[in-house]
């Protein structure tokens, strides 16, 4: 279930100056008026490595927006990635939060955000390896992973919901893990054209389960800002 938020913004800028507004878009998902069993409306699974399991959303009365989330069920006889996309929604600068949680930190599982894709073959990905703890940012073309940058996480405990926020603007590229830790990356040659709107959507890998809530999306493509949300650098807090 989306809910869509359209807020207008009114600023004076002294009595000389004429008022400008600006829209601002957010949609965000918490799954609690679908059915369980369903897809999610408004979410269209993959089907490159289907075989590799199942979307669903599923009940959860401890899930940050309980009573239900998102589940990932992988199988047990494969780790191939499996993407379910956000339905007709395509971006090149976003602003996007979620809650992942794994239930066990097996070899080979993770979960994350998908973004300027052209196709389930062809897109950049933000992932949490619970096993390794790491958290990852990989590019995919044609199929082949190139891991770009990776941020050694203090902690990811299996069962425990965590908060992953990430926003892109033009080359820049900042991933935020429980509101503490840093992960920071530039390209400055996008591989699918020059900052090229794409693709959003979700990822999950391995045997499972992984779980998600409370997806939250701004569309910063219309921003104003010259820099985006970090300005002409990161302006990210380091340990």
């Amino acid at each position: 279930m989306c809910m869509r938020i359209i807020l207008g913004l009114l600023v004076l800028l002294g009595a000389a100056t004429p008022a400008f507004s600006m829209d601002i878009k957010i949609q965000e998902w918490k799954f609690d008026k679908d059915a369980p069993g369903s897809i999610p409306i408004g979410f269209v699974p993959s089907k490159l490595n289907s075989e590799a399991g199942h979307w669903q959303v599923a009940n959860d009365p401890k899930a940050p927006s309980a009573p239900k989330v998102l589940l990932w069920q992988g199988t047990d006889q494969t780790a191939k990635d499996q993407i379910i996309f956000i339905d007709g929604l395509e971006a090149g600068s976003l602003d996007l939060t979620l809650r992942i949680k794994s239930a066990t930190a097996s070899e080979g599982q993770g979960a994350g955000v998908v973004f300027r894709a052209i196709d389930e073959r062809n897109y950049y990905l933000i992932w949490l390896s619970p096993q390794e703890k790491l958290l990852r940012l990989d590019k995919v073309v044609n199929g082949t992973v190139t891991h770009l940058q990776d941020l050694t996480l203090d902690a990811v405990e299996p069962g425990k919901w965590h908060t992953l926020r990430i926003l892109i603007h033009g080359p820049l590229m900042e991933a935020i893990f429980n509101n503490r830790q840093f992960l920071s990356g530039r390209e400055e040659a996008w591989a699918f054209g020059t900052y090229k709107k794409g693709k959003i959507g979700l990822l999950a890998k391995g045997d499972g389960p992984m779980y998600f809530d409370t997806v939250r999306y701004t569309d910063m493509d219309d921003s104003t800002a010259s820099n985006g949300p970090f300005g002409a650098e990161s302006v990210a807090p380091r340990k």
